[in-house]
């Protein structure tokens, strides 16, 4: 609970995407799970076009692999429109 009310705390500064995970990934406690779902409570606010190219970039093939076949059965199911911002 305590990772939850930091990240909101987070996602309330008013920073950016990348800060706002940045501010809490450098809190106490269980930073990377604050982090995590500070990152997520952003994306899912203001769409994954507000996180940096570059992360994107930096993932290992195999995540990019997992994570294009997780955006493919979206569209397919109807959870994500084709003007989605994701990839923008």
């Amino acid at each position: 609970r305590e990772a939850v009310a930091m990240a909101v705390g987070a996602l309330a500064s008013g920073l950016r995407a990348d800060d706002v995970i940045r501010l809490a990934a450098f809190t106490g406690g269980d930073s990377d799970s604050t982090a995590a779902i500070a990152g997520a409570l952003a994306g899912a606010a203001d769409g994954a076009s507000i996180f940096p190219v570059s992360w994107y970039d930096q993932l290992e093939p195999r995540y990019k692999i997992e994570l294009r076949n997780s955006l493919v059965s979206m569209m397919k199911w109807g959870e994500l429109d084709d003007d989605s911002d994701v990839g923008d």
